[in-house]
């Protein structure tokens, strides 16, 4: 593991992401995340955004990765969502806008 993969977890937030996440609970949202990190890896950065965290669904527990489709259709079921009353917001441009551009 590289010097940058294994400081992942230890990077703060953006500082207005814990802000946002608050206002995002208070309009009544609940919040996931889904991550092609493995669970370790995300362990620190989960950790730093305020308990705002409902779930995380992670890319080795539905064993497939991002833009995979199956990894939300995953996500969908374990959290007892359909696709239509979700919201999703990204990050990467090559995995995440692909994934999202597929499942519509």
């Amino acid at each position: 593991m590289g010097i940058l993969t294994s400081s992942i977890g230890r990077m703060p937030p953006f500082p207005e992401v814990i802000a946002t996440l608050g206002k995002i609970r208070e309009a009544d949202f609940r919040l996931a995340i889904i991550s092609n990190t493995d669970d370790a890896g995300i362990a620190g950065n989960i950790a730093q955004l305020g308990g705002y965290i409902d779930r995380v669904i992670m890319a080795e527990q539905a064993q497939v990765d991002k833009p995979a489709p199956q990894l939300f259709q995953y996500a969908w079921k374990t959290l007892g969502v359909e696709r239509q009353q979700t919201v999703y917001i990204c990050a990467s441009p090559q995995l995440d806008l692909v994934a999202a551009h597929d499942l519509d």
